[in-house]
């Protein structure tokens, strides 16, 4: 760009110093014209490249906008008018090699004007001292001004080639300064693509680091998520075992319901033979409290003993095994004290059948058979109070977990 202002700087309008002689007034008319259209060409292009700066400086902003849509689509125009400066500037250099050429030209004939004025100036020197011989000067300046005639005819042609050169020139600066303007609409427009450019860079390299941010979050959260998984497969774990405990404690109950229907089938027979019973167990009313006693404590010795197995296997579960002795604590004794006053009527009945009647020592042991099958199926029910509080217990466990899964699935979402 800056090579070819150059050019046109240096090289635009060279100044041909054309002398003509007084004597030929039409050679000096020419020449008036020439400077007139020349001097009118330069004032026609000043104002033209006034007004072009005026309007360019107006549509700069209406036609970046345009510019800026048109620049991807006109890169293979860029790049052909990019060619098209090649040749130009190639041809430039052909123009102002060629007006070099014409300068020197010029320059010779120009030399050879001002060696003939002065051969001109030392004939009339040598007409006013030699007048005689006049008449063969005059011969001979005739044929000088003939002479004269065609070069001048020949200068006046060769000045209307360069005339023509000038305006040829002027034509192809103008569509230099186009394509210079042209240009620099485009660079313009690439920088701006350019700086968009780094802005998308560093927007992604921003978003990189948000998204290795969040990439850490995740992971954070998802090893969070991996531990409580674990948890809940333990629990889920104790869970099962509880409901397998619970499974087993429901078959024990069933049997032991069974033995309990036995037992009142029997009771039943006992209940028809019991008026001949009652002297027997006056008899053994002494064997049978003796018996009632080494069974409470038989029994007590097995409250103790489940007591501990109890607590030894529910140390892992604190809350459920609390609640558990706490409930069963409260069902032996409010059933401890409802089965007292039915032993002590059956300890009186029996004494009335043996009053009545007299009874071997197997029937004794039968009855005391019945009353300890009476003390199991107090213990059966007690088995059964606890069993539905444990059912209770365990669907509040169910229900927590399965409100920490629901916290859990939401924090997974999130």
């Amino acid at each position: 760009m800056s090579k070819i202002k150059g050019k046109k700087k240096s090289f635009a309008y060279p100044e041909l110093p054309l002398k003509k002689e007084a004597k030929n007034s039409k050679g000096t008319n020419d020449v008036k014209t020439k400077k007139n259209n020349n001097s009118s060409c330069n004032g026609s292009q000043g104002q033209l490249n006034k007004h072009d700066s005026a309007v360019g400086d107006d549509n700069i902003i209406d036609k970046i906008n345009e510019l800026n849509l048109i620049l991807i689509q006109n890169k293979d125009e860029i790049n052909h008018l990019r060619q098209e400066k090649e040749t130009f500037s190639s041809q430039i250099s052909n123009f102002v090699n060629k007006c070099k050429e014409l300068q020197c030209m010029c320059t010779e004939k120009e030399n050879e004007i001002i060696q003939l004025k002065e051969d001109e100036k030392k004939l009339v020197q040598q007409l006013n001292e030699h007048k005689r011989e006049k008449a063969k000067l005059h011969e001979d300046i005739k044929h000088l001004l003939n002479t004269e005639k065609d070069k001048n005819v020949h200068i006046y042609n060769m000045g209307e080639q360069i005339t023509k050169l000038k305006n040829d020139l002027i034509e192809k600066c103008n569509e230099i300064d186009s394509l210079n303007d042209r240009i620099k609409h485009l660079d313009e427009k690439i920088i701006i693509l350019q700086n968009e450019n780094v802005k998308s860079k560093i927007d992604v390299s921003n978003n990189a680091k948000r998204q290795d941010m969040i990439n850490e979050h995740i992971n954070e959260k998802e090893n969070k998520i991996i531990s409580l998984e674990v948890k809940v497969k333990k629990m889920n774990k104790v869970i099962k075992e509880k409901t397998d405990e619970n499974e087993n404690c429901k078959k024990k109950i069933s049997q032991q319901n069974n033995k309990i229907a036995q037992l009142c089938e029997k009771i039943q027979h006992l209940e028809i033979g019991q008026q001949a019973d009652m002297e027997k167990i006056k008899k053994f009313a002494d064997n049978i409290k003796i018996l009632k006693k080494k069974n409470n404590k038989r029994e007590e010795r097995n409250r103790e003993s489940k007591m501990v197995e109890e607590r030894k296997d529910n140390e892992d579960v604190l809350f459920n095994s609390q609640f558990y002795n706490l409930n069963r604590k409260r069902d032996n004794k409010g059933k401890h004290k409802g089965c007292t006053p039915t032993n002590d009527g059956k300890n009186s009945r029996k004494q009335r059948a043996l009053a009545g009647s007299g009874i071997s020592t197997s029937d004794s042991d039968d009855s005391d058979e019945s009353d300890g099958s009476h003390s199991n199926g107090s213990g059966d029910g007690k088995i059964i109070t606890f069993s539905s509080k444990y059912s209770t217990k365990r669907n509040e466990q169910k229900d927590v977990i399965s409100k920490m899964n629901i916290k859990q699935s939401s924090g997974k979402q999130k």
